[in-house]
C-alpha cells in the first residue's frame, strides 16, 4: 500500500467527563480506498464507537478498518482515557 492521505480528526470535540464526541463528514472515497480510523492516547485504556457501533477498546492506541460503517455524516465517541491524544482518518488505496 501506499503512504495513506491522513484526514486529522481536531477540534471541535464535545466533552462531558470521560466522554469525547466528535462529528465529521465521510470522506469522499474512490475505487479501491479503504478508511482506517487511528486513535491515540495514554495512560490507561478506554473504548470507542463509531455511530453507535463499538469498534475497538483501547489499550493507548488502536487502527481499525471503519470503510463498512461509515454513513454521510457520522459519530465517534472515544470513551475513559486519562490523556485523550488524537484522531485520525486514513485513507489507502488497497489497489
Amino acid at each position: 500500500m501506499s503512504e495513506p492521505h491522513r484526514i486529522h480528526l481536531r477540534e471541535p470535540w464535545s466533552i462531558d467527563g470521560p466522554r469525547r464526541t466528535r462529528k465529521f463528514g465521510r470522506p469522499r472515497l474512490t475505487a479501491g480506498e479503504r478508511v482506517w480510523l487511528s486513535v491515540e492516547g495514554d495512560r490507561g485504556g478506554g473504548s470507542a464507537s463509531l455511530n453507535g457501533e463499538p469498534i475497538f477498546p483501547l489499550p493507548s492506541s488502536a487502527s481499525e478498518d471503519v470503510t463498512e460503517i461509515l454513513k454521510e455524516r457520522n459519530v465517534l465517541i472515544v470513551e475513559g482515557w486519562g490523556e485523550f491524544s488524537h484522531a485520525i482518518l486514513e485513507i489507502y488505496c488497497s489497489r
